[in-house]
């Protein structure tokens, strides 16, 4: 995954918007989708990708 530019966006967090992210719409990815046996299911990349940086995401998924 490759970013060319970013703007950095406000974004909720329980109810403030204290939260910054990173978005770009001139990003490059690449997506591989596997089954559980680990057979290539899907492959597919694109050039123009919109993508969001989200900083320690996996924090807001925390009980």
């Amino acid at each position: 995954m490759l970013k060319s530019t970013f703007g950095e966006l406000r974004a909720p967090v329980s109810g403030n918007m204290s939260r910054r992210i990173k978005e770009s719409i001139d990003s490059e990815v690449t997506l591989s989708l596997y089954d559980k046996h680990n057979n290539l299911i899907y492959n597919d990349s694109s050039k123009r990708a919109g993508l969001e940086v989200i900083d320690k995401i996996f924090e807001y998924f925390k009980k």
